[in-house]
């Protein structure tokens, strides 16, 4: 059929109006990094109002996090020093939030999900609480102190019928997923080893907890996920260079149905991250080797070769937050939901046992 050339053109420029409409969906979904964000759309115009439980040091990710949900509105600031909460609102641009010293007004306000940023020894009060008032949590990491208090918060969150997700972030890292993805390619992995440690100033809370509790804590979940249940613990405990820690730096073997896991973790490692995070997986068929520092890089080995893996993604709180809202609306599974943070608990106890 023969077209006239005033048909052509519209034609054309129908196809290329069509192109800007793709190249400009495309970009609304790029970060400044030119990394996809993956911001998750409101669902039908409601908006997810959001309490954060706790303001000291770790709210600054979780608020970071929630402002770049479409459709999250931070609502409450809630914090017994009432300073650090101002000092959010202020930092974070939040004057329509209120602030306030009480826990209870603040689970009786139109909050539909909050933050647990407050010191691992309430996370069991607050959650507990906070799932009892009808609203879903994402609780800070370690789940608890223990795993007696984490299967309370198991329980009270199947009875809610509302979502709890612990904090892993590491699964939410794009340097741990770009491990993940590519576990197949190592053959049957028979060995795992990580470092986690910094020097960063501590809350009297945290040195409390101590190091194994606090940052061995991510190492322990990490191995469950690559190497699975662990059948052996060894585990040492130390206070070596700050003594206003109850230990500041930890050592735990785990021998699993498959081999073994090294997780070292510190908070006496100076410089930037502790100068080295390491993160090593070793198979039959291959191998990988990844860092956060100096910059985040993974590397897998299959024989003589050599190739650097891609990391993609957002920051891991972002990653965290938009995933827990994903859930809150019934679009996924919750990738570190309770009973995992229960059995990172389970394994902690033994850990704490072993460390003796």
């Amino acid at each position: 059929m023969d077209l006239s050339p005033l048909a052509r053109m519209l034609i054309i420029l129908g196809v290329l109006l069509v192109l800007l409409g793709v190249v400009i969906l495309v970009n609304s979904a790029i970060g400044p990094a030119g990394r996809l964000i993956g911001t998750i759309p409101p669902q039908k115009g409601k908006l997810m109002n959001v309490a954060i439980i706790g303001c000291g040091n770790i709210s600054q990710s979780h608020i970071a996090g929630w402002q770049r949900v479409d459709g999250a509105r931070i609502t409450v600031l809630c914090d017994p020093v009432l300073a650090s909460a101002r000092e959010k609102q202020q930092k974070y641009g939040l004057q329509d939030a209120r602030i306030t010293t009480d826990l209870a007004e603040t689970l009786q306000s139109d909050a539909e999900a909050v933050s647990v940023c407050a010191p691992t020894a309430l996370h069991a009060e607050v959650t507990l609480k906070a799932l009892r008032a009808g609203k879903h949590v994402l609780c800070e990491k370690p789940m608890a102190m223990n795993a007696a208090e984490a299967r309370r918060m198991v329980e009270a969150a199947r009875a809610s019928g509302k979502v709890l997700l612990i904090d892993h972030r590491y699964l939410y890292d794009p340097l741990i997923q770009a491990v993940l993805q590519n576990l197949d390619k190592l053959g049957k992995v028979f060995w795992f080893r990580i470092r986690s440690g910094h020097a960063l100033p501590l809350g009297p809370g945290i040195c409390k907890t101590g190091c194994l509790l606090d940052m061995g804590y991510h190492p322990l979940y990490t191995a469950l996920e690559i190497m699975g249940p662990a059948v052996r613990v060894s585990a040492f405990r130390k206070q070596l260079v700050r003594p206003e820690c109850s230990d500041d730096n930890g050592l735990v073997v785990l021998e699993h149905a498959a081999g073994m896991s090294i997780l070292e973790s510190s908070f006496s490692t100076p410089g930037p991250m502790g100068c080295n995070r390491p993160v090593e997986v070793y198979g039959s068929e291959g191998v990988i080797i990844a860092n956060w520092f100096p910059r985040a890089y993974a590397h897998l080995f299959i024989k003589d070769q050599k190739t650097e893996l891609p990391i993609q993604g957002t920051g891991w709180n972002i990653g965290l937050v938009q995933h827990f809202a994903t859930c809150i609306r019934g679009d996924a599974a919750p990738i570190s939901g309770p009973e995992k943070g229960l059995a990172t608990m389970e394994l902690q106890d033994r850990v704490a046992a072993a460390a003796q």
